[in-house]
């Protein structure tokens, strides 16, 4: 794999990472305003896009195997960015529940 595909992937990883984090914190915002409708679908799309960079993740690894693959600042950074997308999403899940809870409570369907 040539310097520039292995570019070319990590900055797919950050991408992807980075809108799977925003997708979730625009969920919780939506929760927030008890939207839950909406925040299910930036839950779902947050989702999406986490697993789009965990396949340029594999893609990465794939494409390096039999090879060295010296770490590069760069890539150090997507993987922050994959982790912090993941924490985002199982954490957005978390604060979703309480705000749909919250909103049972205070807005009782019996």
């Amino acid at each position: 794999m040539t310097a520039d595909e292995e570019q070319k992937i990590v900055m797919q990883l950050i991408l992807k990472s980075g809108k799977a984090q925003s997708q979730a914190m625009a969920a919780i915002t939506a929760a927030k305003s008890g939207q839950m409708q909406v925040a299910a679908d930036d839950m779902t799309e947050a989702e999406q896009q986490l697993a789009a960079g965990h396949q340029a993740q594999t893609d990465l690894l794939a494409d390096a195997s039999g090879e060295d693959l010296a770490p590069s600042l760069l890539m150090v950074h997507a993987q922050d960015h994959l982790s912090m997308a993941m924490m985002a999403i199982d954490l957005g899940k978390e604060i979703i529940d309480v705000y749909k809870r919250l909103d049972n409570t205070n807005n009782p369907t019996d």
